[in-house]
């Protein structure tokens, strides 16, 4: 099951409205002031960024389970959490001198 939001808007944090007229907004972990983290309502996943709904704050869900209409699929991928991935990424950045 996932939850489908129209009227997505804003620029930091996405925000939209699913089929039933609930606000869901994005948040990521405020490690520094609230670093507990909360699990997704659907699927169980421990969640360091996400969706909340705004009319329940406590119901959160992972971005697996929100789609919406041009949503792009290479934002907060998973594989970013596998150590080989970042190794790359980082080789790749200092093999090309970004910071020249």
């Amino acid at each position: 099951m996932s939850i489908y939001l129209t009227n997505i808007s804003g620029r930091k944090y996405l925000q939209g409205i699913d089929s039933t007229g609930l606000s869901w907004r994005q948040f990521e972990l405020d490690y520094h002031n609230y670093p507990e983290r909360g699990r997704c309502f659907l699927c169980g996943k421990e969640l360091e960024f996400g969706w909340n709904n705004l009319e329940h704050p406590a119901n959160q869900v992972c971005d697996n389970e929100i789609d919406y209409e041009n949503k792009n699929t290479y934002f907060f991928q998973d594989e970013l959490e596998d150590s080989k991935y970042i190794d790359n990424i980082l080789s790749d950045v200092i093999s090309n001198n970004w910071w020249q």
